[in-house]
């Protein structure tokens, strides 16, 4: 019996030992494997199953958003392990790993990262939109460029307003005179225009809001508005205790962008505010008015003019330039060269252009394409010096981007970006720059029509 039972015995205890063994063996892997092993001098793991339990805890982090400050790659020791250094320094394996990530990752991982911890752990409220649309407004000012931008949706139609020199309204020109607002003018065609509002009237209210004491922004805010609405103007005559109420309906309202006159001596004055899309419409019209006028000679003054579009600018230089002559030289991105030539038809009578160091972007391409052309003659100080074109993209949201994709170059080839159009002639002081251009004229309309053009005028 005793042999029999005791080999029962025998291999009960080993089945225990073994048992207790496996069992003691399975938990030490598995501790292994739950926490990480520092040797405390390099903050290196010492272990070859922490780099497996760093990168599931990634893994696991990152998915769940629990991500403390010193969660990635500084994991706070297990039980009975070495401190981290407070470096929080990964370990390398952990560094390998996550360069493969950044490595195997398309798009821009830095911000998919930012944004995936702000949208998890940031405790206020974090509109996605908003958040994009900050990011790419962030991403065009990184460029560093003062010209390209990111346009809101919302910042669209006050954008292509100023593009076109349009804006939404009742067409009256604001002046503060002390503490009153006073319309100084008229807009012709506008619907003030139409209703009879005069010149020199102050005004009282609008919109039965008293309006003395408000800044001008201020007032004209309340004058703008969506088109075909209506607003009620209150004015009052100075000196006179009367008032009088129009009621006005807004619209889209154009400024006049050109103003012309004759000067004594048959010399023709034509002003050019800016370069919106209809823009050489307003100067054909005012060239003809010139020419049967009898204008023999023409100042045509670009003083101030910021620009604007390109091609009204390339519109306007045909009606001086033959057909063909070349208006601009354009490099981008790729270093190919692309031109604008003149339309025609061109005129003969002799020009003098007034520039000074508010002559910018697509008035400098216009002075320039005359200048070297031989077409007129360039009188005053040196331009602004915006020699970068911009391409206007929208955006599937709604948005604009505006972003400079190619330098420009006048005719004979000279660089405008940060030096300016240089003038033939050399005038500081603005009335003298008039006189000056008048002066210059009369002598050529004098001329012989062969010695004027021999001149280059």
């Amino acid at each position: 019996m005793k042999l029999k039972t005791r080999p029962r015995v025998h291999l009960a205890a080993l089945f225990l030992a073994v048992f207790i063994f496996c069992y003691l063996l399975f938990n030490s892997a598995a501790a292994g494997a739950a926490a990480p092993r520092w040797d405390g001098h390099t903050g290196r793991d010492a272990g070859a199953g922490a780099a497996a339990w760093q990168e599931e805890r990634l893994a696991a982090a990152l998915e769940s958003g629990d991500v403390p400050a010193r969660a990635i790659g500084a994991e706070k020791p297990g039980a009975g392990d070495s401190p981290a250094p407070e470096t929080g320094n990964v370990s390398s394996e952990a560094i390998r790993w996550q360069e493969g990530q950044v490595a195997a990752a398309r798009g821009w991982p830095l911000l998919d990262e930012v944004r995936s911890l702000v949208e998890k752990n940031y405790t206020g409220a974090a509109a996605p939109e908003l958040l994009e649309e900050g990011a790419a407004r962030g991403l065009v000012e990184a460029l560093g460029d003062p010209y390209s931008e990111y346009i809101a949706p919302a910042e669209v139609p006050a954008f292509a307003a100023s593009l076109e020199d349009e804006y939404t309204g009742v067409g009256i020109i604001l002046q503060a005179v002390d503490s009153r607002v006073v319309i100084s003018g008229v807009i012709p065609g506008s619907p003030a225009a139409r209703l009879g509002v005069k010149a020199g009237v102050v005004v009282e209210e609008i919109d039965e809001r008293a309006v003395k004491d408000m800044s001008l922004d201020a007032v004209a805010a309340l004058l703008r508005g969506e088109a075909g609405s209506y607003v009620e103007l209150i004015v009052s005559l100075p000196g006179s205790g009367s008032r009088r109420s129009y009621y006005l309906r807004r619209e889209v309202i154009r400024p006049p962008v050109v103003s012309s006159r004759m000067l004594a001596g048959a010399v023709g004055y034509l002003y050019v505010h800016s370069f919106p899309s209809w823009a050489a419409a307003e100067v054909a019209d005012a060239l003809a008015g010139l020419e049967a006028g009898g204008a023999a000679g023409l100042v045509l003054d670009l003083r101030g003019n910021p620009g604007g579009f390109l091609e009204a600018a390339g519109e306007v230089a045909s009606l001086f330039l033959l057909k063909d002559k070349l208006i601009v030289r354009m490099v981008g991105r790729d270093r190919k060269e692309q031109v604008l030539r003149s339309r025609g038809p061109g005129q003969d009578l002799p020009v003098v252009v007034l520039v000074d160091r508010g002559t910018a972007s697509a008035a400098e391409i216009l002075a320039g394409a005359l200048q070297a052309n031989g077409a007129a003659l360039v009188l005053g100080t040196p331009t602004y010096g915006k020699g970068v074109l911009q391409t206007i993209y929208p955006l599937k949201n709604g948005g604009v981007l505006k972003l400079t994709t190619a330098h420009y170059f006048t005719p004979d080839g000279q660089a405008i970006e940060g030096e300016g159009l240089q003038p033939d002639v050399v005038v500081e002081e603005g009335r003298e720059q008039l006189d000056r251009a008048v002066e210059i004229l009369r002598a050529q309309i004098a001329l012989p029509v062969a010695a004027r053009n021999q001149a280059g005028l």
